[in-house]
């Protein structure tokens, strides 16, 4: 009965939301008058809405008709209760005198024991633990009800002799799926709110286990917002035993925004590869096309974040999100001595080397000419051009400064000597060519011919265009 009264004040409280939170003398004396209504449905209604707008002109009127009304004991006590009645400790204390004429009154609607367990949730809540051995003969009476298990972590924190019992009855009932669901995740929120990482491994089991969807949910959440050190293993593990498909997408959603590496990112790719469902499929592709990595943490440090960076290129390269060696070890080294500037306190060499980095990773992606045989794949350009922006968003910002010509062209003769070096320039000769027109460049730059030294730079440039078209 108890369950079927609060399923309907549930439905009437959302039904109502949408009306005003004041009421009219009128509607007040109606609601009044509808309480003691031999309607069942008009009094739920009536009940509803002393709660809703909290009339505690409906005390003297519960308390009037308590004894009269055997079938609504629990309710009116939870009423009373709820509207600040003064004398909700004396009801309980005389449910529990009377509850033998009271099995006998309802004609074995309720049992003795179910009589004082009723009464007992009120009378802990006025720290009255004198009927805490009936509670606990409920609980193992075979037939217990469901306020036996709400009052299990009372017992373990307020009656010590009962505290060990309740403690093993409390994470049995976490694993029983013959309670309803409910119970058994009320029951591991206890064990939580009690115990911390003690009550872990029902928690995992649950999220393994349980039968009901909803539960095992609610278990992953818990372990997620937790950051249990398995979970990220867990997931991989039971996101291919999960029945429901819309928790399946979560789980995947979860190894990207939550921990979003490489490799989480990779497992999701792969899974989705054989997801069960089109719809499942469908989502995943969405969540990867606009996936970001997550920002690290404020607690992170500036070195840990580069070296994260450091990890997660070795990562997309074993992937083949970027390539080829040269490549990869150019932009090893701009990291490596953005790496050693901070070291040294330079943070904005640091800067300029990470925002070099960015600007190399971002500049090949957009190739489309496909010039050289570097690469990276939109996977990879995620990761390196995001996390990159994630290290220059701590650092300090680059000055807008115009770079000068001199360091320009010594540059440029840097870079075309790294790609003979990286052979991806031709024989010695032309590059020899080359190498002759930056010097003649960079020397009539110093003797301040600037017509000359464009005119060098213009047939450097002739020239490479002109072997790339051949």
């Amino acid at each position: 009965m108890k369950t079927i009264f609060i399923l309907f004040v549930n439905i009437f409280l959302l039904y109502n939301v949408c009306f005003s939170q004041t009421i009219t003398p009128e509607e007040k004396q109606q609601i009044l008058e509808d309480l003691t209504n031999s309607e069942l449905w008009i009094r739920w209604q009536a009940y509803n809405k002393v709660a809703q707008y909290h009339i505690t002109e409906a005390i003297p009127i519960l308390e009037n008709i308590f004894w009269k009304k055997l079938s609504l004991l629990s309710q009116n006590l939870d009423m009373l209760y709820g509207l600040g009645s003064p004398n909700v400790y004396s009801y309980a204390r005389a449910l529990v005198d009377s509850a033998e004429s009271i099995v006998s009154s309802t004609k074995g609607s309720y049992t003795r024991v179910e009589v004082i367990v009723m009464a007992s949730e009120y009378l802990f809540k006025f720290g009255d633990y004198s009927t805490a051995p009936i509670v606990f003969q409920g609980i193992r009476s075979g037939n217990p009800v469901e306020a036996d298990y709400r009052l299990l972590k009372e017992l373990i924190l307020h009656v010590p002799e009962y505290a060990d019992s309740a403690q093993i009855e409390l994470r049995r009932v976490t694993r029983d799926t013959l309670l309803p669901a409910i119970i058994r995740r009320n029951a591991i929120r206890d064990l939580l709110e009690l115990y911390g990482e003690g009550a872990y491994p029902e928690l995992i089991y649950m999220f393994k286990n349980d039968k009901e969807s909803i539960n095992r949910y609610i278990a992953f959440e818990e372990l997620i917002n937790r950051n249990h050190p398995q979970v990220r293993e867990l997931i991989k593990e039971q996101i291919y035993f999960e029945p429901a498909w819309v928790y399946r997408i979560a789980f995947a959603d979860s190894l990207m925004s939550h921990y979003g590496t490489p490799e989480d990112y990779k497992f999701v790719q792969n899974y989705m590869a054989n997801a069960q469902t089109e719809k499942e499929k469908d989502h995943i592709r969405r969540s990867m096309r606009d996936f970001k990595p997550p920002s690290p943490l404020p607690t992170k440090s500036l070195l840990e974040i580069i070296d994260n960076l450091i990890t997660q290129q070795q990562q997309i390269a074993g992937y083949n999100w970027i390539g080829d060696q040269n490549f990869i070890a150019e932009l090893g080294s701009y990291v490596s001595e953005a790496r050693s500037s901070l070291v040294r306190g330079d943070s904005l060499t640091c800067a300029r080397q990470i925002k070099t980095f960015q600007q190399t990773i971002d500049t090949e992606y957009k190739d489309t000419l496909n010039t050289t045989s570097a690469f990276v794949t939109n996977e990879g350009w995620k990761f390196l051009y995001y996390n990159a922006q994630y290290i220059l968003d701590r650092l300090p910002q680059i000055p807008s400064e115009q770079i000068p010509v001199s360091a320009l062209l010594d540059t440029l003769l840097a870079r075309l000597k790294w790609c003979y070096d990286s052979k991806q320039l031709g024989e010695r000769r032309f590059y020899a060519e080359l190498e002759d027109h930056l010097k003649d460049a960079i020397k009539k730059y110093q003797r301040q011919d600037t017509i000359g030294t464009a005119q060098e730079i213009e047939e450097f440039f002739n020239k490479l265009r002109w072997e790339y078209q051949r």
